[in-house]
């Protein structure tokens, strides 16, 4: 509660508005139908007005800008475009705090010893059924989607009259997913010329779209090339294209594109030696020794990974040889892997 109290004091006063986005405010809500439409609005055009930059001298470590300085000067950190949005949505109508937050990837907060070790501010939008957190200091994200340093953390929200500790939404593996489908074309060269096709949603998206968005298309061009190209050897990927879209609510993110994957094939006097697995190798290498454990293994996030590669080979090749399928399951994750051939194509 002291905590909470100080917090308030410090944010008290910061969330007038001028003129200017009254007016930004007033249009945008007046096109909407419903509320989720004015929250998806309102936090697109603060995504696009600023940028995040953190300069923390003294106070300025704890206390936010004044949300008309902050619009005025389309920068802040992230307690100061945090109470931007507060001011934002507040003048739409819709209820809302900053809360603090200590990221995942810097520990967690000690529910029964009150400390003031949060690290970073976001936004959070109270609902009797689902709660909506809002992080600003990032221009890829749509409304109410999180990235994965401030899932499952226990947050303070900054309130008038009482403390609040909460925890912010936690996602399932099956939120974070990478589908790839490769369909191509091994001729003699042993080059698999082919089309391929990623998916990704939640977390997988966001680590991907992060950098579409950080970087110009030729720059991510290469980024993509040697993310493709880790366990390969020079891929020639062209015809790329990049589409987000929505399946109900859950917003995904589509790679398209073309490839030449050198020595996907390597032929003998009579055989063709193959190794399907393009995109996404596991390697046992930095695996430590089974030895009982004092201390939890904590991951980033859960997430489903899900490859599939078809391969036509050249006339008169049959499957002679290979891997036996592969179903592991444990307490903590599943692997699986299968192969088939038939009329020609290895998959």
């Amino acid at each position: 509660n002291t905590i909470a109290r100080w917090c308030n004091d410090l944010w008290a006063g910061k969330y007038d508005l001028p003129p200017a986005a009254i007016n930004t405010v007033d249009s945008i809500t007046a096109t909407c139908t419903n509320r989720n439409e004015i929250i998806e609005n309102l936090y697109a055009c603060l995504q696009n007005k600023t940028r995040y930059v953190a300069i923390s001298l003294g106070i300025g470590g704890w206390q936010p800008h004044p949300a008309a300085s902050v619009y005025n000067n389309c920068f802040g950190d992230c307690k100061d475009l945090s109470t931007l949005m507060v001011a934002i949505l507040r003048q739409a109508g819709i209820n809302a705090y900053p809360a603090i937050i200590l990221t995942r990837d810097d520990g967690r907060v000690i529910r029964d010893f009150p400390d003031k070790r949060f690290n970073h501010a976001i936004t959070c939008i109270p609902a009797e059924t689902d709660t909506i957190w809002l992080e600003t200091t990032a221009d890829h994200l749509l409304a109410g989607e999180t990235l994965w340093e401030i899932e499952g953390c226990d947050v303070l929200l900054v309130k008038d009259d009482q403390h609040d500790l909460v925890t912010t939404f936690q996602s399932k593996s099956g939120d974070n997913q990478w589908t790839s489908k490769i369909d191509g074309r091994l001729p003699y060269n042993g080059i698999l010329n082919c089309t391929a096709e990623i998916d990704l949603t939640g977390n997988e998206k966001h680590d991907l779209m992060a950098q579409y968005m950080d970087k110009k298309p030729s720059e991510f061009k290469e980024w993509f090339n040697k993310l493709i190209g880790r366990f390969t050897i020079n891929p020639d990927i062209s015809n790329l294209q990049v589409h987000q879209w929505k399946t109900g609510e859950q917003p995904h993110l589509r790679l398209m594109f073309t490839a030449d994957f050198h020595n996907a094939g390597v032929f003998t006097a009579s055989r063709i030696l193959i190794n399907p697995n393009i995109l996404n190798q596991r390697t046992g290498v930095f695996l430590p020794e089974n030895k009982s454990r004092k201390f939890p293994l904590e991951f980033d996030y859960p997430y489903v990974n899900l490859d599939s590669v078809a391969m036509h080979l050249p006339f008169g090749y049959e499957m002679e040889a290979g891997p036996k399928p592969c179903d592991l399951q444990t307490a903590f994750a599943a692997y699986a892997t299968s192969y088939s051939f038939q009329e020609g194509i290895f998959n």
